[in-house]
């Protein structure tokens, strides 16, 4: 394998995992967002309007004809049923417009003041149900949340310790890969150059340094490889050249 093959191979790794770290990042985000906007636009709103459907009726109760209330009450139990959400919150929802129905033709019959306020417990009754019913499916949205993000934040710790791990190892080797067979192929030029018997560039491996070597020994008119000692010739490979 030639060195420009493995110095891309380590790189390549490398920012495999960078993307692999930051794609799964972004898409854990995303996910808890969308999932954070869901329940604030639908179970959240629901208990907002709940509130105000209390607030009415308690105003109600202490003055059972008076009109600004009931009408904030048909306010907000009108935007409740254009929110529904959840299993069973229909139901509730034509419950309590079919309640408030009575309650007014309890008022406009001027009924006696038990039945008033016998049917505005009902329907406070009936709008704590409907509260609890978006609360519980809020909390359990909110648990998800939770769990995801511990899980993401797990997933994406040991994604950064794997990349880390993956950096340090190419600066340990990838210096030793290209300096070690450099450093042998030095030494072997200067054994060569000085006076003594040894006359051959020692040629380690097949790739660009190997190259050198061959060219070298070429240049000094001999050959010498591993296989020279059965006299067999050193054959480059030339795709260790390709791009």
């Amino acid at each position: 394998m030639s060195l420009k093959l493995k110095i891309r191979l380590g790189i390549a790794l490398l920012l495999t995992l960078l993307l692999g770290l930051g794609g799964y990042t972004i898409l854990t985000i995303q996910r808890l967002s969308v999932g954070a906007q869901h329940a604030q636009q639908a179970n959240f709103r629901s208990l907002e309007y709940g509130e105000q459907m209390l607030s009415a009726l308690e105003q109600l109760r202490e003055q059972p004809t008076l009109g600004p209330p009931l009408a904030q009450l048909r306010h907000a139990l009108t935007r409740e049923a254009a929110n529904i959400t959840e299993a069973g919150e229909l139901e509730l929802v034509d419950t309590l417009t079919q309640h408030v129905a009575d309650y007014q033709r309890l008022v406009d019959d001027r009924a006696p003041s038990t039945q008033q306020l016998a049917t505005l417990h009902l329907l406070q009754a009936e709008t704590h149900r409907m509260m609890q019913l978006n609360a519980k499916t809020f909390n359990h949205q909110t648990r998800a949340a939770a769990t995801t993000a511990t899980q993401a934040r797990g997933m994406v710790g040991l994604l950064l310790l794997l990349s880390v791990a993956v950096g340090l190892a190419l600066v340990v080797r990838l210096p030793r890969i290209v300096l070690r067979p450099l450093r042998r192929l030095r030494a072997d030029v200067e054994d060569v150059a000085s006076p003594g018997p040894t006359t051959t560039v020692f040629i380690a491996k097949n790739d660009e340094v190997g190259a050198v070597a061959l060219a070298l020994n070429r240049a000094f008119g001999t050959c010498r490889t591993n296989g020279a000692s059965r006299g067999q010739p050193w054959q480059l490979n030339a795709a260790a050249w390709k791009a």
